[in-house]
């Protein structure tokens, strides 16, 4: 019998992750839509990571924390069942691209579970009968999926804008969130007109509430732009970087 690894996108759905659904459970504890990705191998990559996380938040321990979980992605049985468990932003969707890219090398029986719930809270909003519901919905990825979903991994590390436009249409009925979440990155780079969509748009939120308290800002940015999936960290790490 095939084993069932489930890939999870935070503690905070590990947490509530119902005992009745089988399998193995992988963490991932990354945001790889922010920060360093370009690499030669996965030890630069990860040695990268950890000096950009550590630096963004001195608690964070990659080595004991992160890198662990992050290994089980190819060390995981051949053949296994594997189960992606992410939402459509931004945010879920560069870890998902990275996870299908790692496991891909080990089996191609992956299938992505989504919470279909709201975007702002996605799997946050179930309980445990609508997480064993999505589960029940789990959406098996055809051969071609995968290759998509790991080049689009490939062009995100390049910081290859234009190829993963290219590649996220090639999957837009299967896929639809693939093309809005790349368009959401290509809209958060910095341009010579632009500092970026979320700084952009919290300097909007600033001007019209009449405050740079970020954590009057966050909540509102959260809301008003659901498609990036910024946590509070990174997202005042953006905003204590804007230009004034």
């Amino acid at each position: 019998m095939n084993s069932k690894i489930h890939i999870l996108n935070g503690d905070a759905l590990g947490d509530r992750f119902p005992a009745t659904i089988p399998g193995d459970r992988i963490i991932l504890r990354e945001c790889l839509c922010y920060g360093p990705t370009d690499h030669e191998n996965e030890d630069e990559l990860f040695e990268k990571r950890a000096i950009f996380l550590e630096k963004l938040d001195p608690a964070y321990d990659y080595s004991s924390y992160v890198r662990p979980e992050l290994n089980k992605l190819t060390e995981i049985p051949n053949d296994s069942e594997v189960y992606c468990w992410f939402e459509e932003d931004l945010f879920c969707q560069v870890n998902f691209w990275f996870s299908v890219h790692q496991v891909s090398k080990r089996t191609q029986n992956i299938s992505l579970v989504l919470p279909h719930s709201d975007l702002i809270y996605g799997f946050g909003t179930l309980d445990r009968d609508g997480l064993e519901k999505a589960f029940a919905r789990a959406q098996k990825l055809s051969e071609s999926e995968i290759q998509t979903l790991s080049n689009l991994w490939k062009a995100f590390s390049r910081a290859d804008v234009s190829s993963a436009l290219s590649i996220s249409k090639t999957q837009s009925e299967p896929l639809p969130f693939l093309l809005e979440s790349v368009l959401a990155w290509k809209d958060s780079l910095p341009s010579s007109d632009s500092q970026g969509k979320p700084i952009e748009a919290m300097l909007e939120i600033s001007a019209e509430f009449g405050t740079e308290d970020f954590r009057k800002i966050f909540p509102v940015f959260h809301k008003r732009y659901p498609i990036y999936g910024y946590g509070d960290l990174i997202a005042q790490d953006i905003w204590e970087k804007r230009k004034k």
